[in-house]
């Protein structure tokens, strides 16, 4: 599960707790969190091109 601002923004939603998706951004970076990636693709695409 990732959990980016979108992500964020849509569990507030589904527990009826509102707040606009530009606040989950602002505060998310104000405290320092970011999205969870899967970095294997990138790292597939890169043994692809040796």
């Amino acid at each position: 599960m990732e959990h980016g601002y979108r992500n964020i923004y849509m569990d507030f939603r589904d527990n009826n707790e509102y707040c606009g998706l530009d606040r989950v951004l602002r505060l998310m970076q104000k405290e320092g969190i970011c999205a969870q990636r899967d970095s294997q693709p990138l790292l597939q695409m890169r043994l692809q091109e040796t």
